[in-house]
């Protein structure tokens, strides 16, 4: 990936980390057959968006889901995906692409809503080195893009200096004024250290957005508003896969909250979750479990 001051970071054009990735000079995820011919798309039928379970981190392209799509139905399959996209980044990926595809399908997991509350990669709890651009919503109908471009390196240093004086990081849904509050004994990296915990567990014990009443499922429900009127405007169809190895409990899914809410703004999905559970706890031998990481949607 490579800096984007409309996105934080995006896939690098016509780039290689042999033997998983390559990408084209459109900047779309391709094998490496199509890679070394030079590969591009004239036209593009369904566009994928969403983070590193769309753009199939671990795995090759062949193996990534979008491209099997492609191999299943004959239809062109762009694929802009990217690792550590939040729903905001996704939506905002494809607001901005020049294609004109017939669907836009976006992959979600439960942390793509995590991700859209935060102004820095992983949370201001995180790692926290690289900012973001987020919605700003002023009401229900109306929204303005915050932090374009988006701060990073030096700059985004000095809003750590800045502490509690810093405007951007007051964005953060879980931003908390103690982060920053001095104490004598900061000179001590371990104090500092321990002074953060309560702060990580508490946010690490907070109900997961896509299964709360919280405000912040509140704020997703507006980014995803924003997604049916950017499809509608295109005159894109919009579908939604939603993806995560969590169990489904009895006929209830985990993303029930989710599903009411596209129900009402009329946009298609699929619950994949109980497949890919199955996927992910049947074959031991698998990546997931291999080395702890991405799982294959196939």
């Amino acid at each position: 990936v490579c800096y984007d001051k409309d996105l934080g970071w995006k896939i690098k054009q016509n780039s290689t980390s042999p033997p998983f990735y390559f990408t084209n000079s459109q900047g779309f995820r391709v094998t490496e057959s199509r890679y070394k011919s030079g590969f591009e798309y004239n036209d593009i039928d369904i566009l994928t968006i969403g983070g590193s379970q769309t753009e199939g981190v671990d795995v090759k392209c062949e193996n990534s889901w979008p491209y099997i799509i492609e191999q299943l139905s004959g239809y062109s399959v762009g694929n802009i995906g990217t690792r550590g996209y939040g729903l905001d980044q996704a939506i905002l990926s494809y607001k901005d692409t020049n294609y004109a595809p017939r669907m836009v399908i976006l992959g979600l997991i439960p942390d793509s809503f995590e991700r859209s509350t935060r102004i820095v990669s992983m949370g201001l709890y995180g790692r926290g080195n690289i900012s973001k651009p987020m919605f700003d919503f002023i009401d229900n109908h109306d929204y303005k893009i915050i932090n374009v471009p988006a701060v990073n390196g030096e700059k985004l240093e000095k809003e750590y200096f800045y502490g509690l004086e810093s405007n951007l990081f007051k964005y953060e849904k879980a931003y908390h004024p103690y982060l920053f509050r001095n104490h004598f004994l900061d000179v001590f990296y371990s104090f500092r250290f321990f002074k953060m915990i309560p702060l990580q567990l508490n946010n690490n014990h907070k109900e997961r957005i896509y299964i709360s009443d919280s405000d912040e499922f509140s704020y997703i429900k507006n980014i995803l508003k924003v997604f049916r009127s950017i499809t509608v405007h295109k005159n894109d169809i919009p579908f939604v896969l939603l993806m995560g190895p969590v169990k489904n409990n009895g006929n209830n899914t985990p993303w029930e909250k989710t599903i009411t809410f596209l129900d009402s703004l009329q946009i298609n999905y699929i619950d994949l979750t109980n497949e890919m559970r199955h996927e992910v706890t049947t074959y031991r031998d698998s990546i997931y479990f291999k080395i702890g990481s991405h799982y294959t949607p196939k």
